[in-house]
């Protein structure tokens, strides 16, 4: 579902321009993403999306990504588990320079995480259940990277880039005795990601 509708956004948010006759790239890219906190392990990264031109050296990008993070269990925060990360992001991407057959650019943007995490089996008292649930959020996107053209239409691009963010997650935990309770906590989303992918225009 998440991601028909990301694909739906894309489409409607580019439409307009394509229409105009800007050019339009549509793109696949895989890679790792290495979370900066300490209880998640690093990760595959997933993701498609679009780049309009908007100027000589200037485009709009709009991307969907998936990667997913084994967790590490702390007293403070996370039980162990397999966290889920969906941003889906809009930024500007900027042109630098064209040297040796490679455009480099760099980028700055905004995204919207839909987050997901999936608790191990837990083994506690009868009376006792315990569950753990992650909120959506908001964060700051920065990138760079360069890309190459080997046909008339494809191009092959290596990118670097950097989330900034900060999620929030709630433990219940269910007492038969003792009530219903619930905690907050916090942690950071910051990350680190390298990808690699192709790009098409249409």
């Amino acid at each position: 579902m998440r991601l028909k509708l990301a694909s739906a956004i894309i489409i409607c948010a580019l439409w307009p321009g394509f229409l105009r006759g800007q050019a339009l790239q549509a793109q696949l890219h895989a890679g790792a993403a290495l979370p900066s906190g300490r209880q998640f392990r690093p990760g595959l990264e997933t993701g498609f999306g679009a780049v309009l031109s908007l100027a000589s050296r200037l485009a709009a990008v709009l991307e969907y990504d998936r990667w997913q993070s084994r967790v590490k269990g702390s007293p403070a925060g996370f039980l162990d588990g397999d966290f889920t990360a969906t941003p889906l992001s809009l930024s500007l991407r900027y042109q630098l320079l064209s040297r040796a057959g490679f455009i480099w650019y760099a980028s700055a943007g905004g995204c919207h995480l839909s987050n997901r995490f999936l608790m191990d089996h837990l083994v506690t008292i009868p009376e006792i259940k315990i569950n753990q649930a992650v909120k959506n959020t908001a964060g700051v996107c920065l990138g760079s990277g360069a890309e190459r053209r080997i046909s008339a239409r494809v191009s092959i691009f290596l990118e670097a880039a950097y989330l900034l963010a900060r999620g929030r997650g709630v433990t219940t935990i269910t007492d038969m005795n003792q009530g219903l309770t619930r905690e907050e906590f916090g942690f950071s989303l910051n990350s680190f990601h390298l990808r690699a992918g192709l790009r098409l225009i249409l």
